[in-house]
């Protein structure tokens, strides 16, 4: 008798259990269950951390306003930690961009790399894909953008063709680049076609740049183990650029994510910090454009 209540007792705790975690689940505003499963995260526990940089640097997927500063997508804005603004980096209709810029790099020297979403004439060097990389050096920023363009890497040298092709991310790793593309793709790697997702983070090494682009192409994720990204795309990176001791990346992407079991939207970075001993990279909050303040879809990124 004892044993059949003791069983009957510990059913009825876990029927509560069941109820309350159903109560508990989170709902749309229109009332229905949350959309959601392993590969469309259900809620977003994103907190950004301390932010240990001076400067973040955002391009937009589109023209915004933030009380008298106007932007357009081909332009950068600059958000101060310290003081907690944002500024008119980069102009980018000053210098002939038309189309949206959406993704670049600075480099510690000033020159800016960049990559377009669309193709475009591009004063000084013609017409630019989206699988190409632009150099802009520049002689004055800010309202009054001025400097000169040059083709830096010419994406059909290096097997780049496709829609899918097309680079959406693009940061420096001392004498490497690194990229991510739109969609899928295949790329060639010392002599073997290496087959390439939106999720892969793609390093060049390159012996030659310009209109005759050299090098050969590996996926970051053959060299080291990255979180579980199949869902996500990847549109903004960042590595220091100066230093090779350390590996760590900061992460953005195109819609909502769940990547090492931080979660988050578009407009938000993630850092993933390496592990040399065990060689793989854990996830951790970082910054949400958002709640900076910024009005619009940031479709890129840079910090200094």
């Amino acid at each position: 008798m004892k044993s059949r209540m003791a069983v009957l007792t510990f059913l009825m705790v876990g029927l509560l259990l069941w109820v309350g975690a159903l109560a508990a689940a989170p709902v749309e505003a229109n009332g229905g269950p949350a959309a959601g499963s392993l590969e469309e995260p259900t809620g977003n526990n994103f907190e950004a951390t301390t932010v240990d940089f001076q400067t973040i640097y955002v391009s937009t997927s589109g023209a915004g306003k933030m009380g008298a500063l106007r932007y357009a997508s081909a332009d950068i804005l600059a958000y101060d930690v310290a003081t907690e603004t944002w500024s008119l980096y980069f102009d980018g209709s000053d210098v002939g961009l038309t189309r949206n810029m959406n993704n670049f790099a600075i480099r510690e020297f000033g020159t800016i790399l960049m990559t377009l979403a669309l193709p475009q004439n591009v004063p000084g060097v013609g017409a630019v894909q989206p699988q190409d990389i632009l150099l802009f050096t520049p002689t004055t920023l800010g309202e009054d953008t001025t400097g000169t363009w040059q083709l830096y890497f010419d994406g059909s040298d290096m097997e780049l063709t496709t829609t899918g092709e097309r680079l959406d991310a693009l940061a420096i790793r001392t004498s490497q680049l690194l990229v991510s593309t739109q969609g899928n793709g295949k790329v060639d790697a010392t002599g073997q076609e290496l087959t390439v997702r939106d999720d892969d983070v793609l390093v060049a090494y390159l012996w030659e740049l310009g209109a005759n682009t050299a090098g050969y192409w590996m996926r970051l994720r053959d060299q080291a183990v990255l979180p579980d990204m199949v869902a996500e795309n990847v549109t903004g990176l960042y590595h220091a650029p100066n230093d090779p001791t350390n590996y760590d990346l900061y992460v953005s992407f195109a819609n909502k994510f769940n990547v090492g079991g931080v979660k988050g939207q578009a407009g938000t970075i993630v850092h993933m910090t390496y592990d040399a001993t065990l060689a793989t990279y854990t996830a951790h909050p970082f910054w949400d454009a958002k709640q900076a303040g910024l009005v619009g879809v940031m479709d890129g990124f840079d910090l200094r």
